[in-house]
């Protein structure tokens, strides 16, 4: 019964944890060739559509940003999944894993509990940054 309850809860732990590195991916890779269409068009094309190039880019930020708090919930979500599977492990196992502490308002460990949920969150900021700067250089270069 106890090793069933681990099972599940390992199976959760590495959906959740895979999902998160899927979305990390995905939203790289749509971030990159929506922020790269500016310079792909040609020029006459681009003075043409004026300010609406920023939309690719634009979209861009935009979808960096909102997979920024999303990925915040399933932060939420895998420490939670994480603690059980460690308390459990650890019951079992003897494993020694520090347990992360939850968050006494909500029940919810707190984001950025771990290094991995530090280093999500922290490429998804530095990712918008970057986005929401290369905006703005699209405007000063592309908009008359």
């Amino acid at each position: 019964m106890v090793l069933e309850k681990w099972g599940l809860l390992w199976n959760e732990y590495k959906h959740r944890h895979n999902l998160i590195w899927k979305v990390i991916f995905q939203v790289t890779a749509a971030a990159v060739i929506l922020s790269v269409v500016p310079y792909l068009a040609p020029t006459p094309i681009v003075r043409h559509l004026g300010r609406y190039i920023l939309i690719a880019p634009g979209l861009a930020s935009l979808l960096v940003v909102f997979s920024t708090i999303v990925m915040g919930y399933e932060l939420a979500l895998l420490g939670r999944i994480r603690r059980l599977h460690w308390r459990l492990q650890n019951d079992l196992f003897k494993t020694g894993h520090p347990i992360p502490q939850e968050n006494g308002r909500t029940g919810l460990p707190a984001v950025l509990s771990t290094g991995f949920d530090f280093f999500v969150c922290a490429y998804l900021f530095i990712l918008a940054g970057l986005s929401v700067a290369n905006v703005a250089i699209c405007a000063i270069l592309w908009i008359p």
